[in-house]
């Protein structure tokens, strides 16, 4: 059980290594940037 989850580990970490992963990882940034921007916008707008 645990060897299978660690080898889980593995190959998601070497997936996450490849060009997909990076690519993945950019969008992701930077939806967390938007996200938290839209949050600030939307909490200073008056009501």
């Amino acid at each position: 059980m645990r060897t299978a989850l660690l080898l889980r580990g593995a190959l998601l970490v070497r997936f996450l290594a490849g060009p997909l992963g990076a690519l993945l990882a950019r969008f992701f940034a930077a939806f967390l940037v938007v996200f938290f921007v839209g949050v600030r916008f939307v909490a200073m707008a008056p009501p």
